[in-house]
């Protein structure tokens, strides 16, 4: 059938993944791409390995955006809260060192938040798209997205 194919597909690609991350085991890329393997087979080994990128390069805000995606497609409601604070951490240091991560940081926040509609949580992205424009009250986009959430 055409979902065993799939399936199969999907474990000997996770078979290349591993045996590549063992040749490169602090590759990021290849630890992000085994993890998006495991999450076609919700296995929640994919949360083990973006966390493992996380601790590689803690100040990496996307690698804390992706593992908060994941988050939100497992039912970690806990991480993704937990993640968008270091985020938001990271955000800061990073100003007070002089470089601009505001937009990386509202991307990051308005991709979980367009994660949380897809997986039928509206309440948690209002609070995001919320967030979000306390930070950039004049964000039209976001104020767009927010007012179609609360059907204005």
């Amino acid at each position: 059938s055409s979902a065993s194919l799939v399936s199969n597909h999907i474990l000997k690609a996770r078979e290349h993944f591993t045996v590549a991350l063992q040749l490169s085991p602090k590759k990021q890329q290849i630890m992000t791409a085994l993890a998006n393997n495991y999450l076609f087979t919700e296995d929640p080994k994919a949360l083990e390995l973006l966390r493992l990128v996380i601790d590689l390069e803690p100040s990496n805000i996307e690698a804390h955006g992706n593992y908060s995606i994941l988050a939100v497609l497992m039912g970690r409601n806990d991480i993704v809260q937990s993640e968008i604070k270091e985020m938001n951490q990271i955000y800061l240091e990073k100003t007070k060192q002089g470089e601009d991560y505001f937009g990386r940081y509202l991307s990051k926040l308005d991709r979980i938040a367009q994660i949380y509609i897809r997986v039928g949580q509206s309440q948690n992205a209002i609070l995001i798209y919320r967030e979000i424009l306390r930070l950039a009250p004049t964000a039209e986009r976001y104020k767009a997205a927010l007012e179609e959430l609360l059907g204005v």
